[in-house]
């Protein structure tokens, strides 16, 4: 029986309380439990697969809409061939119902994995035997033939293709696509020609898409660059969309070129291995592995203990102790920050930013530099730390009280160094004073120097 499905529009509100409407959301978590069944898209494709009426897409007012009815699939007429003794053919003793077994096992038994194997099980190839071009002797427009079987009561029995297509209500591509190991041989040097021609003008646009992509400036990870190679964009661009959008509007008219489609360009993207600025991980990975148990519950609990401790000690030092400071570093930022054509591909300087921050009296110290004056190698940040040390906090520590705590994350060209230990275990002998560092836990280390 067929199911009435409501047409869906891709563009629909993703707040709708129809159930079958799935919430758009860009991320979903992993481990998360859906019900997919009721999903709009889930009942269209199954009933499709069944061979039942389902809603196709359809193009209005430049948006795809899930609104156009596509008819379900039927039985068509059996073809003309006649019981003749000496025909390979044996369509003439196939009766209608034996067609209808085979239509409705077909389509109502078997998903499109199976339909595939069993097109492929019922059609076989053979070397061309005699050639049928009339202009040339002995040659031909194609080196394969196929021979189609219908199985009826267990036994394979030879058809027409015409009595093959009809009985299974498909097409003659369809079969030339799941048939493996099928190829044709020799094209029409017209229609060659007629694809040259269309391939031409999308290897310009290609290439010129190409050149637009090579000319925005990128850079690496800043948080992940031990175990991402990807290139990120520069934060202007929100997302993809607002990307392409610039591509249409401002790069392709200037160039005065039409634009390739938003698939071609999304493939474009990918292939060079880049990315939209956001490579800091908010949530924690070890605990997004515990929820799809990969990490057995002994890890993360010692991990969660840890975590606490952590916090505690934090507060603990805040109670306690007079110089006590978090630091961590910024997100790179390049300047200047603007989406005007005209100064968006100026020269960009990439620009940093180290911050302290004092948990006492909310005091903030950044540390400003770009990639001109300095690069992020342990030397740099082993100097900004000398310096914040030597010219904000000692000038005010008294003899009594000469204990400094930082806290920071476990970055190691960063925070955790033996040339940053060494400069600081330097500063620590010749000033006489102590300089203490401490970890917080890795996936937790949100801490109040983000704020500045």
């Amino acid at each position: 029986m067929n199911q009435a499905l409501v047409p869906y529009s891709e563009t629909s509100d993703s707040d709708s309380s129809d159930s079958n409407y799935p919430k758009k959301c860009k991320r979903r978590k992993r481990g998360l439990q859906v019900n997919k069944e009721n999903w709009f898209a889930v009942k269209n494709k199954r009933l499709r697969e069944k061979g039942q009426s389902y809603l196709g897409r359809i193009k209005t007012d430049g948006k795809w809409n899930y609104e156009k009815p596509q008819r379900p699939k039927q039985m068509k007429i059996r073809c003309s061939c006649q019981n003749k003794e000496k025909s390979v053919m044996k369509c003439a003793i196939i009766t209608e119902d034996d067609r209808k077994k085979v239509f409705n096992h077909f389509w109502t038994d078997l998903t499109w994995g199976e339909k595939k194997v069993y097109i492929d099980n019922a059609v076989t190839i053979f070397t061309t035997k005699r050639h049928r071009d009339r202009k040339e002797e002995n040659k031909s427009r194609r080196s394969q033939s196929l021979c189609y079987y219908l199985r009826i009561d267990g036994n394979n029995v030879r058809v027409c293709k015409t009595m093959f297509l009809n009985t299974l209500a498909i097409g003659r591509w369809t079969v030339l696509n799941w048939k493996n190991n099928f190829k044709i041989s020799k094209i029409s040097s017209n229609l060659r020609e007629l694809k040259n021609d269309r391939a031409e003008p999308f290897k310009s646009k290609k290439e010129k898409l190409n050149e637009f992509l090579d000319s925005l400036p990128v850079m690496d990870s800043h948080y992940c660059r031990a175990s991402s190679s990807k290139k990120y964009l520069l934060p202007e661009w929100p997302s993809k969309n607002a990307l392409y959008n610039f591509y249409v509007s401002d790069w392709c008219k200037s160039h005065s070129i039409e634009p390739l489609s938003r698939t071609n360009f999304n493939d474009a993207f990918k292939m060079r291995n880049m990315a939209l600025f956001r490579p800091k991980k908010d949530e924690c990975e070890k605990c997004a592995s515990y929820k799809v148990e990969t990490v057995t519950e002994e890890d993360y609990q010692l991990h969660m203990v840890r975590k606490k401790e952590a916090r505690l000690e934090k507060d603990k030092d805040k109670k306690e102790h007079s110089f006590v400071f978090t630091a961590d570093m910024q997100a790179v930022f390049m300047a200047p920050k603007s989406q005007v054509s005209t100064l968006y591909y100026r020269t960009k300087l990439q620009v940093h930013n180290m911050c302290f921050y004092n948990l006492r009296n909310n005091d903030g110290f950044c540390f400003l530099w770009n990639e001109t004056e300095g690069g992020l190698n342990s030397e740099e940040f082993a100097s900004i730390w000398v310096c914040f040390l030597q010219e904000k906090i000692l000038p005010t520590i008294d003899t009594k009280n000469n204990e400094i705590i930082i806290y920071s994350d476990g970055c190691c060209y960063q925070n955790r160094n033996p040339i940053l230990a060494n400069s600081l275990l330097n500063l620590a002998v010749t000033k006489s004073i102590t300089i203490v560092q401490k970890y917080l836990e890795v996936g937790h280390t949100q801490m109040e120097a983000d704020s500045i």
